[in-house]
């Protein structure tokens, strides 16, 4: 589907992210999960992608998105999630439900698909979120801390699920008081109803990426050694 046809469909016209009024110093992207376990082509997410036009065209201005935000002086943390590859720290049981129970059953997020996907690793002055256990970047993270350590109160949002972790996240955001905005086409979710039902359901101001605004994720190599990501609480 060009996205023309799946903006038309999903929403209507919007702004772009740069005519917003935005204070740098208080503004944030947040680069919700632009890893391996869903960009790689090896990765096990990326099958739950139906539309693949789509999903293509949301990683292209999401590094458009990313590479604005650099322009611009806005803050940038990346969103991870990370866990151990034997997923002791999720806890799951046979009983488990949510992201806790579907992660260790479906085998995601370990030996190596954890990683940052080529052209979204984060730079040295950008911060990493973590502590990271569940589908809002807030859920048991320092996100918050880091927010208001920094003076941020504006979030702009990109990354997958659209209608999980950045609508978790959306709705965690609003709660805390912060002024949330998704860019839509720097997100995706596994099927086009997924996505209406995420616009219907939540109060939310979301914008695109600037047309003009133009970068191209890198290739992919061959993945590195597994590791074991150790987690101190």
């Amino acid at each position: 589907m060009a996205a023309s046809q799946h903006d038309a469909q999903t929403h209507p016209p919007m702004r772009n992210a740069d005519d917003l009024t935005l204070v740098p110093a208080r503004t944030a992207l947040l680069m919700i999960e632009f890893q391996r376990e869903w960009l790689a082509p090896e990765s096990k997410l990326q099958a739950l992608m139906t539309d693949r036009d789509a999903f293509l065209h949301s990683q292209q201005r999401a590094a458009a998105l990313l590479a604005l935000a650099r322009q611009r002086g806005w803050n940038v943390l990346h969103v991870p999630f990370r866990c151990r590859n034997d997923y002791r720290d999720l806890a799951p049981t046979p009983d488990t439900l949510g992201l806790r129970g579907a992660i260790p059953s479906a085998g995601t997020w370990r030996d190596g698909r954890e990683d940052f996907a080529p052209g979204f690793e984060p730079r040295a002055d950008e911060l990493i979120v973590s502590g990271r256990l569940g589908a809002s970047a807030f859920a048991a993270s320092n996100l918050d801390a880091l927010l208001r350590f920094h003076g941020i109160d504006t979030l702009l949002l990109a990354g997958y699920a659209l209608h999980v972790c950045v609508e978790s996240t959306l709705r965690a955001a609003h709660d805390l008081g912060y002024r949330a905005i998704v860019v839509e086409d720097a997100c995706a979710a596994s099927l086009p109803p997924s996505v209406r039902t995420s616009w219907n359901t939540s109060s939310t101001i979301s914008v695109r990426v600037p047309p003009w605004a133009n970068s191209k994720p890198r290739p992919f190599r061959k993945p590195t050694q597994p590791r074991e990501h150790h987690r101190s609480f």
